[in-house]
């Protein structure tokens, strides 16, 4: 997608519209009318407030580009595939997915491996909620059947048909989930997914605290779900915007690229605004996030750039590839995977004496 096929959703281009409906597998029906797009609510701690960022910035740029503690090296791991990997999630460290441009991978016994039967499907994101429920979201090939998809311990099944491109899926626990698409959101009632409102755009990324409060984002728009009503946070035309991650409702963080210049961009959410952080011009796009802490994230982006997180600022780490990555995920400061074009799979070599720390699982996907 966009200018870079490895991280999608930072430099997506115009994707095909759909209309607003869904189905079960067995039987298609149309959603009613959709609601009102709700207009930003009074400015305030309390409310997401409409903000535009400049066109044209000068970003602050660190004069140190390495942390100062460096954590672990990244190196390259065996993989089974060599098409391009999309979305990642743990179960527990031994218990893992990932999947792609007409792949499935699953991680057991320390290795990967590639699943049979799902070379039709164009796998977009995926989110297990635990060995015996998951959930993955795309279309079959290249068509207009975009998919909902459900884990049930022993195989992947169609589980319901929509008409609209879907792109992220955020779960709750097994019974409320979101699914990001095409100028609207699905709600998962713990029976089936239904009409969640309408988007300003393609979401790209979704990040849900709870059945009433969340962000998503995607293209020139970031918006966050209060109570019942999706509101507009912030938008920028120059903004091209693929992943969110929310470290509290007061501090967190987006990436994709800048359109002007085709370059990666990070933006920071604090004071309850968000700007620009950082831009880096060497890279077309900046992929997703993963946390363990406030002291402790990791990001990648096209041509195999891997960035690290102290708590004080994002630093550039040697990276083993050139090729682009964007699935970026940390089960503990120990315990991370890299992932992206070509089949690419990067694994977390942590430096003697980081002690264990997990703080649960975090799911990081790119499109």
């Amino acid at each position: 997608m966009g200018t870079d096929n490895v991280i999608m959703t930072a430099l997506a281009a115009s994707l095909a519209a759909g209309a607003l409906c869904f189905a079960s597998k067995a039987d298609v029906t149309t959603t009613a009318e959709p609601p009102a797009f709700a207009e930003p609510a009074p400015a305030g701690p309390a409310t997401a407030t409409p903000f535009t960022a400049p066109r044209y910035f000068n970003p602050y740029t660190p004069p140190q580009e390495n942390p100062t503690n460096p954590p672990g090296t990244w190196e390259i791991y065996p993989s089974p595939t060599s098409k391009d990997l999309k979305a990642v999630d743990f179960v527990d460290a031994n218990n893992g997915w990932a999947n792609g441009a007409g792949v499935m991978l699953r991680y057991r016994g320390g290795s990967w491996s590639v699943e049979p039967g799902h070379d039709t499907r164009d796998y977009r994101d995926l989110d297990m909620v635990s060995l015996t429920e998951g959930w993955a979201v795309g279309r079959e090939g290249s068509t207009d059947k975009w998919t909902i998809w459900r884990w049930n311990g022993s195989s992947w099944n169609e589980f319901q048909i929509v008409t609209g491109a879907i792109y992220c899926i955020d779960m709750i626990d097994a019974s409320h989930g979101w699914i990001g698409g095409k100028n609207y959101f699905l709600r998962f009632n713990g029976t089936t997914w239904e009409w969640g409102g309408s988007a300003r755009d393609t979401m790209y990324d979704i990040q849900m605290n709870s059945d009433t409060d969340g962000r998503a984002l995607g293209y020139h728009y970031i918006m966050r779900r209060q109570g019942n009503n999706w509101l507009l946070e912030a938008s920028n035309n120059d903004w091209n915007l693929g992943s969110i991650y929310m470290l509290d409702n007061s501090e967190g963080w987006a990436a994709g690229q800048s359109l002007n210049r085709e370059i990666g961009l990070i933006l920071k959410f604090e004071s309850f605004t968000w700007k620009v952080y950082k831009t880096y011009p060497e890279v077309r796009g900046i992929g997703r996030f993963s946390f363990v802490g406030k002291d402790w994230g990791w990001s990648s982006g096209s041509s195999g750039i891997i960035l690290f997180y102290d708590g004080k600022d994002w630093a550039k780490v040697r990276s083993p590839t050139s090729n682009s990555l964007g699935v970026t995920f940390c089960w503990d400061k120990n315990f991370g995977w890299l992932m992206g074009r070509y089949g690419t799979i990067l694994k977390y070599k942590a430096n003697t004496g980081i002690k264990r720390s997990s703080l649960g699982t975090v799911k990081a996907i790119f499109h």
